[in-house]
């Protein structure tokens, strides 16, 4: 009997240790959807970047579901960027920096002659 209690107590502290990590990982994930959604605020408000692209980059990083890292300091744009698709990224990095390189004369010129390559 002594056995059957002591394996059940085993048991019981390896479910509880196993629903307390689950539990931590869930917070852990949440706070680190939450930290790239800060970022991505803070990144469109720096750079003016306009509603509707605003709205876009927002939507998208809501709907996503697979947000496991985290957001250090000083990687925010870069992790931001990395979690977009390629043509969401290159929009926001257009509207984010386009404004700057602008006020280039040489930025200027490849803009009105090759439009395509600005983008890149």
């Amino acid at each position: 009997a002594s056995i059957q209690l002591l394996s059940s107590v085993v048991v019981l502290a390896l479910l509880v240790s196993k629903l307390t990590t689950v539990m931590q990982e869930v917070q852990e994930a949440k706070a680190a959807r939450r930290r790239l959604l800060n970022a991505a605020q803070m990144y469109l408000q720096e750079h003016s970047i306009s509603p509707q692209l605003s709205f876009t980059v927002r939507n998208y990083l809501q709907r996503r579901r697979d947000m496991n890292s985290g957001v250090s300091d000083g990687q925010d744009e870069s992790e931001l960027l990395r979690v977009l698709p390629v043509e969401l990224r290159d929009s926001l990095l257009e509207a984010a920096r386009g404004p700057t390189l602008l006020k280039q004369v040489l930025f200027i010129a490849i803009q009105q002659t090759d439009a395509r390559f600005f983008k890149r």
